[in-house]
């Protein structure tokens, strides 16, 4: 890594163990697997986001460091190396970026030594372990999105599929719940075992055709995501469905060759062509810093960034601790830690050729 900031890997930071002079963060990010595709653009945005807090004036005495987990993995691989960095103490926190069945695993490596942990991506808005903050999208507003699509499109017949772990259930029920509300119904609902989305796809695909739903709802991230729209495509269903996912970002519209169906819909936080002066600015520095030709900054590295950035700043405040990322009832947070927050306000999109159109 460059700027100043050193990236270690796991073994590196164990064997220098705890330096009380650097602020040391693990990044526990996607290099492989489902959601492998949002690895290098979220590395290289935590990589600008360490380069700021280097040349800041208002920076901690401290120096940064960076140790990197590859978070692809399977989840106990990825859970029994966070844990091996948290109990030798060689990392003062960390910031996720991959799927919740990974999520819980490390949680139970924690369980008896808690660190702080700020998890990125959308989650199921579950009470989660000491120092354990998520920092993304709640079912409930990735469903808002939905409701709009329903009302504007008038789709009322929806086919809902996903992957079988924490996320996908949430968001099947929160979809649910609301095609419910809008007076419509729900004709086939299914979830696929882990890795077997290509294996299943062309059983699936003939319920779908059986079912005569007029919209899908794909929940499931990276891969799978881009695996089942290709496949509602090759049958050629993409002109007639009306498609929606709360995990679609640019990288899986890239793996599709873009779209241009003006039927597959997402609701994140920011696109790369959201027209706002915050996402604006950053990606103007992202795109200064790393070129034209570095991987999108979609939505899912700009909360890594952003991770990073409270991380820095609970540590400047001297509430760098799993208290300061906890919201129980039992064990109030304190009020800078709560200002340190990342605000988000969510957006539904279309996917317009290789971009996305915001609504």
């Amino acid at each position: 890594m460059s700027y100043g900031v050193r990236l270690l890997d796991g073994l590196e930071a164990m064997i220098e163990g705890a330096d009380p002079r650097r602020l040391r963060l693990g990044l526990v990010l996607p290099m492989s697997g489902v959601i492998g595709l949002a690895g290098p653009s979220a590395l290289e945005v935590v990589t600008l986001a360490g380069r700021e807090l280097q040349n800041s004036a208002t920076s901690f005495d401290r120096g940064l460091e960076f140790v990197l987990v590859d978070s692809g993995g399977p989840p106990r691989r990825v859970a029994e190396r966070v844990a091996d960095l948290a109990h030798s103490h060689a990392v003062d926190a960390f910031v996720g970026l991959h799927t919740s069945d990974v999520l819980e695993e490390i949680e139970c490596a924690l369980a008896h030594h808690p660190v702080p942990y700020v998890f990125t991506p959308g989650h199921e808005d579950a009470r989660r372990l000491s120092g354990f903050y998520c920092s993304g999208e709640p079912p409930q507003v990735m469903a808002a999105g939905l409701a709009r699509v329903i009302a504007e499109r008038q789709v009322n017949e929806w086919a809902i599929v996903g992957t079988d772990y924490v996320w996908p259930r949430a968001m099947r029920d929160s979809a649910r719940a609301v095609i419910e509300a809008a007076g419509g119904r729900v004709v086939l609902d299914r979830l696929l075992p882990l890795a077997t989305v290509r294996r299943e796809m062309p059983r699936f695909m003939d319920e779908l055709v059986r079912s005569r739903a007029r919209g899908v709802i794909v929940n499931m991230p990276g891969r799978d995501l881009s695996t089942t729209l290709l496949a509602i495509r090759a049958r050629g269903l993409d002109k007639a469905l009306v498609r929606f996912s709360g995990s679609l970002e640019e990288n899986v519209l890239y793996a599709l060759g873009g779209d241009r169906s003006a039927n597959l819909y997402s609701t994140s936080h920011s696109f790369e062509s959201l027209e706002s002066p915050r996402h604006q600015e950053l990606n103007d520095k992202y795109r200064f810093t790393f070129g034209d030709e570095s991987p999108v900054l979609n939505s899912w590295a700009e909360h890594c960034y952003d991770g990073v950035h409270l991380l820095a700043g609970l540590e400047r405040s001297g509430l760098l601790s799993t208290t300061s990322l906890d919201s129980r009832p039992d064990n109030p947070t304190p009020a800078e830690a709560i200002r340190l927050r990342p605000q988000y306000e969510s957006h539904l999109a279309v996917a317009v050729g290789m971009t996305f159109e915001v609504l």
